[in-house]
């Protein structure tokens, strides 16, 4: 990235929105948001705040820029033709599952472009208006209902996480001997890497990618959760369990160490993946691999793999320590080459196809340095952890606790292991998260972090908000951080009258964007119908954590509606370590 390319993607990362002054017939004020900048890609969001009317029908989406914007990618929308065959305009319609829009409500259109020297001008010409006459109809799909709800007063945390790792199962590449899960086989047996054995792993998302970031990242949090929330793991009947869920990635992980400074960051193909609508077992697409290496770094990816497997070696060590003994020096072994090779090649990581690309790796290299220290007990590496997180300025908040962003993870671990300035700095992340903060909320209470998949980064602020309200000297605040982090895990289990885990709970989702559970069994075709076909997934995704709800939480449970419906391994990560903490609870023992 060169110098100006630096400075412009600061700049842009430090812009709010370009607003609109919504010329013509609009319906809604609409702005244009900047997300992330990184060579020639940016992302972003088209918002439409506060409607103005009911939208019955469905809705058109008008953007005229200053100049042609280069390779666009709006999701959630269907591209209509521009009657004027303008190029500096592109119009856009509803995608049936979001095409009623009801007064107040907004709408969240994420995009993606590309662009040469500066980015694309828009010149305040974003417009929504209604259809005023019936076109596609509003899928099958649930929400949420208005009104209060009577909120349970507990639920099964035993379930919920027995199930959560039963989602992880299903998520499993490669051959599976021990599979109880019926409608899964073995698949993907010939990945292979420059010679290397690829095989194993978990599936992503709904796809068949594998990504050794985020796999690495929900490792990392599932032991974390496995070591401080024992308990709930031993009450649920689930430790074994755990880590034998565990291992299956930790196994691929250090198969991607294929060298002592090189690591397979990811297996597969977007674009031949997400061509292909069916069953894993029947995909006969390209797998290619993709590597780290010294002249070509990426120390969030090599970093974050690090402190999976020092973390996972820490899990193992609690549930079995004779048992797991030459598994957890091996996990150890290969965590301390990964940090070194990390900390000795730093670099930015930036995928060959834009997924998972992060933009700073500091929080990652101190975040490995702290597991290390945990697994290992050697003051060197707590040593590095603090000598990073100054050289990397981890102060602060941070936007999520997510696979991207670690810093408020280092926080709290700081807090525990050093001393309790660093839990001032964690303060400041729940406070933006809590009522009062800089996150807007939902009218049924949640924390609405982002349109794209709003759980995970309630799941994860909550999963932190419970780990230091153990450390906090203040019982007040203390309190306080249970409580809400509570109001956050209930919500997704069910307190607004739906559950958004898959398999649990009151009218939990039954259309997730995920291909292996929406085939029938063999004989009977998997394919683009099945994806199109508004009946429920042939089969249930115990477990599965999905996006999510609107800002104003209406859920459509639509598999077209990837936005909302799809699953990832990371969603699950702090959900199922949060929900152990929930457990943890004094208060909650009573429950079992």
């Amino acid at each position: 990235m060169s110098a100006l390319q630096c400075l412009l993607a600061c700049f842009m990362l430090s812009l709010i929105a370009l607003k609109s002054p919504c010329l013509g017939t609009g319906s809604a004020s609409c702005s244009l948001q900047i997300g992330k900048v990184w060579l020639h890609t940016y992302t972003g969001v088209i918002v439409c705040n506060d409607v103005t009317e009911d939208m019955l029908y469905g809705w058109t989406l008008t953007i005229r820029f200053g100049k042609a914007p280069l390779n666009l990618l709006l999701w959630n929308v269907v591209e209509i033709e521009d009657p004027n065959n303008d190029p500096l305009v592109k119009m856009y319609e509803d995608n049936k599952y979001n095409a009623k829009l009801l007064s107040g409500e907004s709408l969240y259109i994420p995009f993606k472009s590309d662009y040469n020297g500066s980015l694309p001008e828009v010149q305040g010409e974003i417009t929504l208006t209604k259809k005023i006459t019936p076109g596609i109809t509003t899928p099958a799909a649930t929400v949420a209902p208005t009104g209060t709800t009577q909120k349970p007063t507990n639920y099964d945390y035993n379930d919920v996480l027995k199930k959560s790792i039963r989602f992880y199962d299903a998520q499993r590449s490669g051959l599976l001997p021990d599979n109880d899960i019926p409608w899964r086989e073995s698949c993907f047996l010939d990945d292979t890497c420059f010679g290397h054995d690829l095989t194993g792993g978990w599936h992503d998302a709904g796809d068949f990618l594998k990504f050794s970031y985020p796999m690495a990242f929900s490792v990392t949090v599932l032991s974390w959760g496995i070591v401080d929330y024992y308990d709930a793991y031993v009450a649920a009947g689930e430790a074994e369990h755990a880590v034998k869920s565990l291992k299956w990635a930790t196994d691929y992980l250090i198969k991607c160490h294929i060298a002592k400074y090189e690591f397979v960051y990811q297996v597969g193909n977007p674009g031949d993946d997400h061509l292909y609508w069916g069953r894993p077992e029947d995909f006969t697409g390209i797998r290619p691999c993709y590597t780290i290496t010294a002249s070509n770094p990426g120390s969030e990816v090599v970093g974050e793999a690090a402190a999976a497997l020092a973390a996972a070696a820490l899990a193992f060590d609690k549930v079995d320590s004779v048992l797991y003994k030459d598994y957890v020096i091996l996990l150890i072994t290969h965590a301390k080459e990964l940090f070194e090779f990390a900390t000795e090649y730093r670099g930015e990581y930036v995928s060959v196809d834009g997924y998972y690309s992060a933009s700073t790796f500091g929080d990652e290299l101190a975040w490995a340095a702290i597991w290390l220290y945990r697994a290992t007990n050697e003051q060197v590496y707590l040593d590095n952890a603090t000598a990073l997180y100054t050289e990397y300025n981890l102060k602060g908040s941070s936007y999520s606790f997510a696979w991207a962003h670690k810093k408020t993870g280092v926080q709290a671990l700081l807090c525990k292991l050093v001393d309790f300035s660093y839990c001032v700095q964690v303060d400041k992340f729940i406070t933006n998260y809590r009522p009062g903060g800089v996150l807007t909320y939902t009218p049924k209470g949640l924390a609405y972090r982002s349109p794209w998949a709003p759980l995970r980064y309630a799941a994860g602020a909550a999963f932190i908000a419970l780990y230091v309200a153990d450390l906090q000297t203040n019982a007040t605040v203390a309190a306080e951080y249970k409580a809400w982090a509570k109001s956050q895990i209930h919500y997704i289990l069910g307190d607004t009258g739906r559950s958004y885990v898959i398999g649990f709970g009151v009218n939990f989702p039954t259309r997730p964007h995920h291909r292996a559970s929406s085939c029938p069994l063999p004989p009977e075709a998997c394919n683009w119908g099945t994806f199109s076909d508004p009946g429920p997934n042939s089969n249930v995704l115990e477990g599965a954590l999905v996006g999510g709800p609107n800002a104003t939480d209406v859920y459509f449970d639509d598999r077209e509606n990837y936005y909302q419906s799809e699953v990832a391994c990371d969603y699950n990560a702090a959900f199922q370590s949060a929900v152990a903490g929930e457990f943890n609870m004094t208060e909650f023992h009573s429950n079992f």
